[in-house]
């Protein structure tokens, strides 16, 4: 799941891939102005997890019984004109299914 999560994100898509092996996918795309304000992407992934964690955790689990492990993945990408893109994706599959991090 982590290397789908990963494929996912590689070039700083700004939408989720098409279709997925996985289940379930949490996906975002955010561009960081790089100006007053050095907004890490670091941060920028871990609030992005946890919000999907303590917000829809709880739902998932309602609407999908099924699924037990996930795995997470961001990528940085700077732009020429100052920007960075950072693309956060988390995928869950089923507990038959290998991921690193458990839900």
């Amino acid at each position: 799941l982590e290397q789908l999560a990963a494929e996912a994100v590689e070039g700083c898509p700004t939408k989720p891939p098409e279709s997925s092996k996985a289940n379930y996918t949490n996906f975002d795309h955010s561009e960081l102005d790089q100006g007053p304000i050095n907004t890490s992407h670091v941060t920028i992934t871990s609030r992005l997890i946890s919000y999907w964690r303590s917000r829809l955790q709880s739902r998932l689990k309602m609407l999908r019984p099924d699924i037990h492990r996930v795995g997470c993945a961001a990528a940085k990408c700077p732009e020429t004109s100052g920007i960075v893109n950072v693309t956060v994706a988390c995928i869950y599959g089923e507990g038959g299914q290998v991921a690193q991090v458990p839900v």
